[in-house]
């Protein structure tokens, strides 16, 4: 699609800036940022998750914000955050300059999934499936900077904090397609919800017919073997008899409304491919197309539980390589990685955590201590005294959460 001034429909604009791979001058689709006070967050979860956007303009809450917080170059397919697009110095640890060559040679690739993902998305039309595939895309991009290793040029290895950043946002992104979008409550009726809920309610339904057949039969060979003519089981057998039928009726009728429901859903599959052409599958799809691209990338994520992991895993190694951080934040980064795996219920993954949270905690402490006895003015000493209360502020919160 040809974009111009002419066509953005608002509130999102044209934005000149100079990609920070290709260093051409480019349009990108933008969003107001937030302090332009056109919308604003109003509830948010534990990790820091907006669930619900208020806009000045209530018709534009159909706009989810994070769809818009990555900028993709319509030129070379290069993509960031927004921020780091546009001005990439705000970011000491930002690799755009390291990484363009890499980039550059993956990109030429046959078949690469860069060109596979960017091909998907289309910044007028962004959707959840688009806007999932540009943060795909923005990871990709950043994990062919070498792993963790003790080995590498910590300037050449990867942008841990971002890269957590990156998979926490998508994170978001599966947990508002699964429960309430972001921006807008639930609609009631929407054909993807009945139709989830109908199958639900057979798989439930068949499970209680199955068990009742057979808790039936067990009544009927006890009854074979029973001399003594039993009225009270006698009825007890006869109202599950009657019961059963009733439900074997209400499973007919559930199940030809479902059979509906797929009809009237494949209708509407088919309206939005006619609405949005460049939608290569259907939406309930989309899951399984995530699964084809594992064969080309093993470590792509694919739900909400995937990127929480990962997110924890990358704070931690942010927390153990980022020079620019101090102890306090480093720690507070792994705690907040510790509350990514126990949302995620990994319980191993936070175990293993939380060992490494405690020793690094420990080596902190122990080294404040020997500052603070070294220092040579009350001064000092006071200063290390409040951040090392900061500190076991911190380790106090941790363990009683997590031990």
């Amino acid at each position: 699609m040809n974009i111009n001034k002419d066509n953005i429909p608002a509130p999102l604009r044209l934005q000149r800036v100079k990609c920070p791979c290709c260093r051409e001058f480019v349009d990108v689709v933008s969003l107001p940022e937030i302090t332009s006070r056109m919308y604003f967050p109003k509830e948010k979860e534990d990790d820091q998750h907006v669930t619900f956007w208020e806009w000045k303009n209530p018709a534009f809450r159909h706009i989810n914000p994070y769809y818009y917080d990555i900028h993709i170059c319509p030129k070379c397919s290069f993509s960031d955050f927004r921020d780091e697009f546009v001005n990439p110095a705000i970011n000491p640890s930002n690799k755009a300059a390291v990484i363009k060559e890499k980039f550059m040679e993956e990109s030429q690739k046959a078949n690469s999934l860069v060109s596979v993902f960017s091909k998907k998305v289309i910044p007028l039309e962004m959707d959840f499936s688009q806007a999932v595939y540009l943060y795909l895309l923005t990871i990709y991009i950043q994990e062919l900077l070498p792993g963790p290793s003790p080995q590498e040029n910590p300037r050449l290895s990867r942008d841990w904090k971002k890269l957590a950043r990156l998979y926490l946002r998508t994170s978001w992104l599966f947990r508002e397609q699964a429960g309430v979008k972001t921006g807008e409550k639930k609609p009631k009726g929407h054909v993807f919800d009945i139709r989830s809920g109908i199958e639900q309610f057979l798989r439930g339904m068949v499970f209680l017919k199955t068990s009742i057949e057979s808790f039936i039969s067990s009544m009927e060979l006890q009854q074979k073997f029973e001399k003594e003519n039993n009225i009270f089981k006698r009825d007890i057998f006869l109202n599950y008899r009657a019961n059963l039928q009733r439900i074997v009726s209400l499973y007919s009728l559930v199940n030809k409304s479902a059979l509906r429901i797929r009809e009237i859903n494949v209708e509407h599959i088919e309206f939005l491919k006619k609405k949005m052409p460049h939608m290569e599958s259907p939406l309930m799809d989309f899951k399984e197309e995530l699964f084809a691209f594992r064969s080309s990338w093993p470590g792509m994520p694919t739900d909400e539980s995937e990127c929480l992991k990962k997110a924890a895993e990358y704070f931690r190694l942010a927390a153990d390589n980022d020079r620019y951080l101090s102890d306090l934040e480093a720690l507070k980064m792994i705690e907040f990685g510790l509350m990514l795996l126990s949302r995620a219920k990994l319980r191993e993954e936070l175990e293993a955590l939380f060992k490494v949270f405690m020793k690094r905690s420990s080596d902190v402490r122990t080294a404040y201590m020997r500052k603070k006895s070294q220092a040579k003015s009350m001064v000092d000493q006071e200063n290390i005294s409040v951040e090392l209360n900061k500190i076991n502020k911190v380790v106090q919160d941790v363990t009683y959460l997590y031990k």
